[in-house]
Order: structure tokens, then sequence, then C-alpha cells
């Protein structure tokens, strides 16, 4: 188990923004656990273009954040702040579009 605190948290959120807005899946993926789940409805719905509001595994996820970057082209993240829980960790970003988000 990886333990969880505000440096690790901060080491870890500068390639996750750089690998999200490299826009490259391979750079992306890793991040996600094997059992990653896609839960928020909104961003769910929005970047697999229905109403499905989660995913789980990583074909799911892989599935979704590639819907996501075809659909969205000009995505862009910029951290804003992490937070270290227990055994979580939260960025809390901005996309390019201007509205927060947080990611657990």
């Amino acid at each position: 188990m990886i333990r969880m605190d505000p440096g690790f948290a901060r080491r870890f959120a500068v390639p996750w923004q750089d690998d999200w807005n490299s826009r490259g899946l391979g750079r992306i993926l890793p991040h996600d656990d094997q059992d990653g789940d896609l839960r928020p409805p909104v961003i769910a719905a929005r970047l697999t273009g229905g109403t499905a509001g989660t995913g789980y595994g990583k074909a799911s996820l892989r599935s979704s954040w590639a819907g996501g970057l075809e659909r969205i082209p000009d995505l862009e993240f910029e951290v804003i702040g992490v937070r270290a829980g227990v055994d979580a960790l939260v960025i809390d970003y901005r996309s390019r579009i201007g509205t927060g988000c947080a990611r657990c």
C-alpha cells in the first residue's frame, strides 16, 4: 500500500496533469487501477456521448478516455490542489472549459 501524504500527492499530480495533457492513452491509463471505475454521471455521459453514469475496469476506462479525448479535442487540465487521506488521494483540477473538478 502506498502511503498517502501531501508530498506524495504533489509528486503524483504533476505527471498526472502532464500525462492527461499529452492526450496519450498509454500515459493516462497507468494512473488508474485495474479495477478502476468512472462514476460521476455528468463526466461519464460527456465522455461516452451517452447517458451511462458508470464504467468499471481498465477496458471501460480506456473506451471512455478515448471517446472523451476524441469528443473534446482541446481537453486540458490544470492541477490547482491535492489532498491526501489515509488511503486516498484527491486531485483538484480545472479543465480547459473552466470547470472545477476533483479526481480520486
